[in-house]
């Protein structure tokens, strides 16, 4: 499944920018195509590591492991003075598990059956909506020269 998101990226480095919306949603969108095409493997795979209970740190480690790629494009934008909103693990951990948990819950146990539609959701919206709430978070996207939050209070 690694390999296969890696042939959609034509991955050579960590250099990807996710602060800009298309290189974000074409990451999202190949991992989202990863786990929709390999649905039975994905949801055995969460499964067991829930299974394991969370003492066992199984969740945790298949998140680390799953997120590397988001993980080293994270600490590169950090490296290029980006401020991220916490550690590149953390952030890449979190972005795996919402979009890993939302494929568990939306795609059909069996892709060929008649009408398998993600609950009614296609694709591309599910990528854009996750694509658009992790760059602009719940506040959307700031007003061109407007203060954010943090610069207001």
């Amino acid at each position: 499944m690694h390999a296969q998101a890696g042939r959609v990226l034509d991955d050579d480095g960590p250099a990807h920018d996710l602060t800009d919306s298309g290189q974000l949603r074409e990451h999202l969108a190949a991992a989202w195509g990863v786990m929709r095409d390999n649905r039975p493997v994905m949801a055995a795979l969460f499964e067991s590591a829930l299974a394991a209970g969370p003492a066992s740190g199984e969740l945790w480690r298949q998140l680390t492991a799953d997120t590397v790629m988001l993980r080293e494009h994270l600490k590169y934008l950090q490296e290029q003075g980006h401020a991220l909103p916490g550690d590149p693990v953390l952030i890449a951990a979190a972005m795996g598990a919402m979009l890993s948990m939302l494929a568990y819950a939306l795609l059909p146990a069996v892709p060929e059956a008649p009408g398998a539609d993600h609950r009614g959701y296609p694709d591309a919206q599910i990528v854009d909506a996750l694509a658009g709430l992790l760059l602009h978070g719940l506040a959307g996207p700031a007003a061109s020269g407007a203060a954010t939050p943090a610069e207001s209070g």
